[in-house]
């Protein structure tokens, strides 16, 4: 009976502990903003390959948290034409270093590339830009609420002088 009743115990507090604080995010403060991001999102939009080369394509994004709200976890994918596995991919995970007190997203796409991004955050609107290694600067702005992620994405062969857009996208959930 003892154990019964302890084994009855031991259940009752994990359901509490699983089920207390499910789907409630504690992002470091300055992330706290994008909490809103967190779901899925699904949509379309097109890139620019030079002048007159433009892709359509659609997209989905899975945002989620991980330690505990620590990594803000962006996993995107994107399809063109009537292709079905993912023609581009690319996984993010946005930081927040407390000894600088600056927010960083780390980006790597399926074709080997990596980033490590300057972010700007405010209500509803965050940005990240970074160095190409050829030269020049490349910046993604997104603007969003609960429903709607508007993204776009633009190339400054100059370091910021002159801005140039090659990437435009509409998700909702």
């Amino acid at each position: 009976m003892k154990n019964q009743i302890k084994s009855l115990l031991i259940l009752i507090t994990l359901i509490f502990i699983t089920t207390t604080g499910y789907g409630q995010v504690s992002l470091p403060e300055p992330m706290q903003p994008l909490s809103v991001l967190l779901g899925t999102w699904t949509g379309s939009g097109y890139q620019s390959q030079g002048q007159n080369n433009r892709i359509d394509f659609k997209q989905t994004e899975e945002v989620t948290t991980q330690l505990g709200g620590k990594l803000l976890v962006f996993h995107g994918t994107g399809v063109t034409g009537d292709q079905e596995s993912p023609g581009f991919e690319a996984f993010g995970v946005m930081t927040y270093d407390e000894a600088s007190g600056e927010v960083y997203l780390h980006a790597w796409t399926k074709d080997g590339r990596y980033t490590k991004a300057d972010v700007e955050i405010s209500e509803g609107h965050f940005k990240w830009a970074f160095d190409v290694p050829n030269g020049g600067r490349v910046r993604y702005t997104t603007t969003f609420d609960e429903n709607h992620w508007q993204e776009s994405g633009e190339y400054s062969p100059d370091n910021g002088s002159n801005w140039y857009p090659f990437l435009e996208m509409e998700l909702t959930r």
